[in-house]
């Protein structure tokens, strides 16, 4: 991963790619950019800003899954302000919902986008063809996903995609609480099919792979009953030649 980065303009990195100045700094062995207190804090902002929401639904009484963010960066590298990040991905399963929509509107957040439906019929017809909406907050600048499928399209049913989901999750303490992630297993293949569905086209996914092969232990049978499950052999195929 060190050499092919060098080759590479490290202001185009950072700009386009969206790695760390920590990051491309390790990569080249030097210090080519310097680092950005501001980018620092701000990563710390929304870890921060996580831990209100995961407050807020616990208030309300719904469970949820963190996506990506700052907890895998903290899983990755021990270290929440590793990685970039803009957003914050929250998994609930699609009966939960309305109860998160109010949690999150309690704590002042608006619709980005496509709001949620009040009734049901719309509700179902959204759910049907997507699988987040979004939600802003207009003081403190943070964006929130909230999932009620862990991806957009998937080649099975709802129903099994959430069973998948369900039997492959972990908790990880941090910042005084506990956290519901997915599994070492199923977060690498969502990094994989996520990057692939984007053509690799930014070298941040690349890096989150790399980290996760290179820090977390991967249990292979688990991982290819899930490659399996999902169909995702074709986009491991690409990942594995393009790393």
């Amino acid at each position: 991963m060190v050499s092919p980065f060098r080759n590479i303009d490290p202001v185009l990195l950072k700009e386009y790619h969206h790695l760390t100045t920590g990051q491309i700094n390790t990569f080249f062995g030097y210090t080519v950019l310097p680092e950005i207190p501001v980018a620092t804090a701000t990563s710390l902002e929304t870890f921060r800003e996580l831990t209100i929401v995961a407050e807020a639904l616990d208030r309300h009484k719904v469970a949820f899954v963190t996506l990506k963010g700052p907890l895998l960066a903290y899983r990755l590298n021990g270290d929440v302000t590793s990685r970039y990040y803009t957003d914050l991905d929250i998994l609930v399963e699609l009966p939960e919902i309305d109860k998160a929509v109010s949690a999150l509107r309690e704590l002042g957040y608006k619709n980005a986008g496509a709001a949620w439906p009040e009734t049901k019929r719309i509700q179902n017809m959204l759910a049907r063809h997507d699988n987040q909406v979004g939600f802003s907050h207009p003081d403190r600048m943070m964006i929130i996903e909230l999932h009620w499928r862990l991806m957009a399209t998937a080649p099975v049913s709802d129903r099994r995609l959430s069973e998948i989901v369900r039997s492959n999750l972990t908790e990880i303490s941090f910042g005084g609480r506990s956290f519901t992630v997915l599994s070492d297993e199923l977060e690498f293949l969502y990094l994989i099919i996520h990057g692939g569905r984007h053509y690799w086209r930014r070298l941040k996914w690349l890096v989150d792979a790399d980290s996760f092969l290179r820090n977390r232990k991967i249990d292979r049978s688990k991982f290819e009953i899930l490659v399996t499950e999902l169909r995702a052999e074709r986009l491991v195929a690409i990942f594995t030649e393009v790393y």
